[in-house]
């Protein structure tokens, strides 16, 4: 039997993923001197932007508010 999430639970899932990712790269940031600290945030900006296109695909497809 194979487990496959509903639409809307795969762009809530996927949204928080990508926030979780973001706040790591926040955090190595704040943990690190540069210019390494310019990468993680550079990486973080990536994946809060992965946030956001999954939010407005979501929003489209009207599986997330």
């Amino acid at each position: 039997m194979k487990f496959r999430l509903s639409d809307a639970a795969s762009f809530e899932f996927l949204v928080e993923h990508y926030r979780t990712q973001a706040e790591a790269c926040h955090q190595m940031a704040r943990m690190t001197l540069n210019p390494y600290k310019e990468v993680w945030l550079e990486l973080a900006e990536e994946w809060t932007k992965l946030v956001r296109e999954t939010e407005v695909k979501g929003r489209k497809s009207g599986t997330v508010s």
